[in-house]
């Protein structure tokens, strides 16, 4: 899957950036670009999250939510 593809281009990555989106576009292009800017302003691990998730199925947004709030703290 997905997971495997990921870890296996950064297993390869050379170079002293590594970012991913999914091919399908779930996530928009220019979400990248700003990834980038973050990562030249000396972040070193970034993450994008969704803001809204309104088109979504009422379980993806229970369970996103639930992970996203786990994930802050």
């Amino acid at each position: 899957g997905s997971n495997m593809a990921i870890l296996a281009g950064l297993t390869y990555a050379q170079g002293d950036c590594a970012g991913f989106i999914s091919a399908d576009l779930q996530e928009p292009p220019e979400t990248l670009s700003e990834m980038i800017r973050l990562w030249e302003n000396k972040q070193k691990v970034i993450f994008a999250v969704r803001k809204d998730r309104h088109g979504d199925p009422f379980f993806t947004r229970v369970t996103a939510n639930v992970f996203n709030w786990l994930f802050e703290r």
